[in-house]
This record gives structure tokens, C-alpha cells and sequence, in this order.
């Protein structure tokens, strides 16, 4: 009977293993009601903001993260007149430290932000870059500070842990309603002085929000600190045609643009085209004039037989949009997509780590030239 007993425990702790590391199981990140990630069980893959975590405990520190969901990207530039609908395929289908303001209660005085920008010549070695982070081991951030790192955000409230210790600015973000406790807790943590808005509201799998409603959670959570020294970022739109009304109707509902507090305007562009690329962001400061944090990008097209491919050289792509985004003096900051574990749909080619987690020949391109 000790032989039996001994024998049946064998073959089920083979069939335990076997089923944990079987094709398909995968954990991954996901938003529970208060805006954490967590991580799903096998079998339970859920669509998130393009980090996809398989087979690795990072239970350690993910109520800090925030996720999001399969996206539609952005598209190529609008027809013109001599343009014809079969000539175009659409790719929008898808997917510094400054002393910290005080804390302060909410005001119902309307804070007033300066849209008009005068252009000024690029500054050389301008710390622009910015490091959009999940998922990540949080003790090799210090690897990514340089003379062009200036920025880290984690699509949360919440900062990986010692970011202070690194001189990158934190910026916390309310992702949407699903974490607004978490934001209410943490906005005017010590060292924050930058908030950024809802993550891609013109997106159904995404925040989601129409312009009235993110105005109002707006308005309630974030526009009040902007007089009391904080730098606000508005909520984020990915690079297509409903952006640009969305962004108006925003404006419009809170208060046109000159009274809404928001120091730059959040854009996301996946394209494929460098033209198509420089032609959204020209667009957005040519429309709106507030300066411009591009808060995630790649090369990336989700049009027909294209699913979240770069149809060129990621090489040529990416050192192209550096010099450009770099040297744009209404581009405030940019945030290439990634820096993290996983790009999940987005090419692998735009990956800017390795597999131990340090900058790869790419990210380290971007880091330092």
C-alpha cells in the first residue's frame, strides 16, 4: 500500500506541472475595481494595455500598475481632396526634479493656463525622453537615467519603487474612474509636482469617456492643483480623426483651453510612416497650440494583414522620430513604446529591452543620442 500511495502522488504532481506549463497558460495584467493590476489566472489571458506577463510572479509591487485594453491605433492622415478612398488604407483598426508643491485642499477658483506658445530654437542635449513602465524590475530603472531621461510614468497613481533616487520626474496618472481612489490617495505624494489625465479616451477598450464626462472628472480631480504649482497633463488621444473633435468638445466643455490647466496635450501615435508621424503631431500643435507630450509611441501599423507590424525598418523608423521629436520644440516629452517585458501586439522589433531587462542596442540608441 506505501508502493500505491507512493506512486499515485508521483504521477499527480507530473500532471500538476505538466498542466501549469502547458501551451497557451499565461498570467496577465489586469485592472480590478480600484485601478491595480493584477495578474489573471491560467487561462484567463485578459487584453491589457500591451504588457503581457507569462509564466512570472510579479505580485511584488503590481498594485502599483495600471492596464488597458486591445486599442485602435492611429490611422494615416485624412484624405485631401485629390486623394481618393482606394489610394489609402486605414490603420487605425486595433489596437528634472522640482520642488514638490504643498498639499493643498480643493479651490473652486478657476486655475488659468497659458495655451499660446512662442516656438524657441531646440535646446542640444534637451531631456526629453520619457520611460512609460510596467511590469518592469523596478531595481534597474536607475540603467535608463541619462542626460535625455527626464520622465516615468507606470499608467497609475503609483511610481515604481525609489524612483526618487533615480532624479526622474513621476508623473501620476488618473487611467479613468477605476482608479480614482488610488489617485485621490497619492496625487500629493512628496516629490510629485506632474499629473497626467485618462489613458486614450476616444478608445471603447480604453477609458472611454465622452468629452463632458472627462471634463467633469477633470475639473473635480486634477484642474484645481494646476494653482498650486502642479504641471498637468490632459487626458490622452491616440492619433486619428475623432481625436481632434474630441479634444475640442473637451475644451469646450470645461472651459475652452485658456482655462482648463492644461500644460501640454497627451497624444499617442502608432503608424508605420514617419510622414504620417510628424504630419498628427504637426496637426495637434497646429489645432490646439498647447506644446505636446507624445506619452506613447512605435512603429506599429493595424490596418488589414498588418496587426501591430512595422512594415519598414524599426531602425530607420525609430532614430528618424528621435531626431524629429527631439529637436520639435512644441514636443515637450515622448515616450517610446517599449521599455517594458512584453510590447504584446505591438512588433517585437520595438522592443527596447532585453531579456534581463537592460536597455538593448535600441533603447540605449534612444537613451543617448
Amino acid at each position: 500500500m506505501a508502493v500505491l500511495s507512493h506512486l499515485i502522488t508521483v504521477i499527480a504532481l507530473f500532471t500538476a506541472t505538466f498542466l501549469s506549463s502547458a501551451p497557451g497558460s499565461a498570467n496577465a495584467l489586469s485592472v480590478d475595481t480600484h485601478g491595480n493590476l493584477r495578474v489573471r489566472g491560467h487561462g484567463q489571458l485578459h487584453h491589457d494595455h500591451g504588457v503581457r506577463l507569462a509564466e512570472k510572479d510579479y505580485e511584488q509591487g503590481l498594485d502599483r500598475r495600471t492596464s488597458a485594453g486591445k486599442r485602435r491605433r492611429c490611422k494615416k492622415r485624412p484624405i485631401t481632396s485629390t486623394t481618393s478612398m482606394s489610394q489609402i488604407t486605414s490603420t487605425s483598426e486595433m489596437h528634472s526634479t522640482t520642488p514638490r508643491p504643498q498639499p493643498v485642499g480643493p479651490t473652486t477658483s478657476t486655475p488659468t493656463a497659458t495655451s499660446t506658445y512662442t516656438p524657441q530654437p531646440p535646446a542640444n542635449g534637451n531631456k526629453k525622453v520619457g520611460l512609460a513602465w510596467a511590469g518592469n524590475d523596478d531595481k534597474l530603472l536607475k540603467y535608463f537615467v541619462t542626460d535625455k531621461t527626464q520622465y516615468v510614468y507606470t499608467w497609475s497613481a503609483s511610481c515604481p519603487d525609489h524612483y526618487e533616487t533615480t532624479g526622474l520626474n513621476c508623473a501620476r496618472m488618473l487611467w479613468s474612474h477605476k482608479n480614482l481612489e488610488d489617485f485621490k490617495n497619492l496625487r500629493q505624494s512628496p516629490g510629485t509636482n506632474t499629473l497626467m489625465g485618462m489613458n486614450e479616451v476616444n478608445i471603447p477598450s480604453q477609458a472611454n469617456l465622452s468629452p463632458k464626462n472627462a471634463s467633469d472628472l477633470w475639473n473635480q480631480e486634477i484642474r484645481w492643483l494646476g494653482k498650486h504649482g502642479y504641471t498637468l497633463v490632459s487626458p490622452s488621444c491616440t492619433c486619428q480623426e475623432n481625436a481632434i473633435q474630441w479634444f475640442q468638445d473637451f475644451f469646450a466643455a470645461c472651459g475652452g483651453n485658456e482655462n482648463c490647466g492644461v500644460d501640454y496635450l497627451a497624444i499617442h501615435c502608432y503608424l508605420t510612416s514617419t510622414a504620417d508621424f510628424m504630419y498628427w503631431v504637426e496637426r495637434f500643435w497646429n489645432t490646439f497650440h498647447i506644446k505636446l507630450w507624445v506619452s506613447e509611441w512605435a512603429c506599429a501599423g493595424f490596418g488589414p494583414g498588418g496587426y501591430g507590424k512595422c512594415s519598414g525598418d524599426v531602425w530607420k523608423f525609430v532614430t528618424t522620430m528621435v531626431d524629429f521629436l527631439d529637436k520639435t520644440d512644441y514636443v515637450a516629452a515622448h515616450f517610446p513604446f517599449g521599455f517594458l517585458p512584453s510590447l504584446y501586439n505591438v512588433d517585437p522589433g520595438d522592443k527596447l529591452i532585453d531579456d534581463k531587462g537592460y536597455p538593448n542596442a535600441l533603447g540605449s540608441y534612444i537613451l543617448n543620442h
